[in-house]
């Protein structure tokens, strides 16, 4: 079989991502379109507006064969490691095609680009040592350093304000790493339908739903069924459990958590004592060395009660065999699935068991706790469910 692949989130699903699913079967005249997708958990750090099921449920009706999980050690990380683990997964899995959304750049643009971060980087690692060492974010950094050293050519403007040409570029040095034939397909993303209206981002949709300003002409039919038939979710409903969380450890246990370290754990502890809600935690942690992304990230880890030894064990564990859940498929997903499944180096599962829970262990807890909304009322994630045959 030809393989087409996705990495995605999906939060949600919006008339873009419909485009897309649409035209990559058209330009790769694959026999089979797999989305890669995040759980329960975004790599902003926050909780997915609606659950992983129902976000799977609106991939497959729009065009995708076959929708896995992105495993957690990939979907709370950075764009380098998000991408690295999902690259990964897809390789394992004998994607021929990755394919991928930009705002303006070009494949060849973009490959040529990594091509030149090659050449040049061990003046790219120095300089972004510099402007770390001054407080700046590694991404602003990594920004400052490859305009400093490019002088502001192309190469900076792909960059900037792009979030997917920075994913693109990530994923283009992971298969590099790898050695990989998959072939990359970026294609451009539209900013409006056939009906000539303006197409809105995840950003924008969740913005609109959170304040209940929902319209049914801004997202795909289905998806605006599911937004209108499930509760919202929104990280300020998880206020108060992380907060708990946080005082009862106290600033010097914070530390035991997987990326709290440099001494956010004592600022972090501070302002969950000045602040009264998400927001206001958010606004003040935010800074020019760490950016909102970078702070939430670390905020889900406490919240999920994930500790630095956990997370290594999990990386160990899954690099001997990746633990990727099976979501829901088509017939062609079906088939994707009965030729991959005895791979030894990736279980591809329906149903948990306990050899599945052990790699898995970090989804299920992120499960868990998104269940336990104070605010909504959720479905069990996990118990009784099995992959949606569409």
């Amino acid at each position: 079989m030809k393989i087409a692949s996705v990495i995605a989130e999906y939060n949600p699903f919006h008339l873009g991502h419909k485009y897309q699913l649409e035209q990559i079967k058209q330009i790769t005249h694959a026999d089979a379109v797999v989305v890669l997708m995040s759980g329960n958990v975004v790599q902003r750090g926050e909780f997915a507006i609606i659950d992983k099921w129902h976000r799977a449920e609106l991939a497959l009706e729009y065009g995708a064969d076959l929708v896995l999980e992105l495993p957690l050690l990939a979907s709370l990380q950075s764009a380098d490691y998000f991408a690295s683990w999902s690259v990964k997964t897809l390789e394992l899995l004998g994607a021929d095609y990755l394919v991928f959304g930009t705002e303006s750049a070009t494949t060849v643009e973009l490959t040529t680009y990594v091509d030149w971060l090659e050449k040049n980087e061990h003046a790219i690692d120095t300089r972004v040592k510099s402007f770390l060492k001054e407080g700046y974010s590694y991404a602003a950094s990594y920004q400052f350093a490859v305009d400093s050293i490019s002088n502001h050519s192309t190469y900076s403007n792909l960059l900037e304000n792009s979030p997917n040409h920075l994913l693109g570029i990530q994923y283009i040095k992971s298969l590099y790493k790898m050695d990989s034939t998959m072939e990359i397909i970026a294609l451009p993303r539209i900013t409006k339908d056939d009906r000539n209206h303006k197409i809105l981002s995840g950003s924008q949709i969740r913005a609109l739903y959170y304040q209940d300003l929902n319209d049914s002409e801004k997202v795909p039919p289905m998806t605006y069924h599911k937004l209108q038939s499930n509760p919202i979710i929104q990280m300020a409903n998880y206020y108060d459990l992380l907060k708990y969380q946080v005082l009862s450890q106290g600033s010097d246990r914070l530390t035991n958590y997987n990326s709290i370290d440099h001494g956010i754990e004592s600022y972090i502890y501070q302002q969950m004592n000045e602040t009264h809600s998400f927001e206001e935690l958010i606004d003040a942690l935010t800074s020019k060395r760490w950016t909102k992304a970078s702070i939430q990230r670390k905020l889900m880890m406490i919240l999920l009660n994930i500790t630095s030894n956990e997370w290594q064990d999990s990386i160990e564990l899954n690099n001997d065999q990746l633990a990727i859940r099976i979501l829901g498929y088509t017939d062609a997903g079906r088939q994707i699935i009965k030729t991959k499944r005895n791979n030894e180096k990736l279980n591809l599962f329906s149903n948990m068991t306990q050899k599945n829970a052990k790699n898995y262990d970090l989804n299920l807890r992120a499960d868990r706790v998104f269940s336990l909304n104070p605010k909504k009322k959720i479905t069990n994630q996990n118990t009784g469910r099995f992959p949606i045959r569409f």
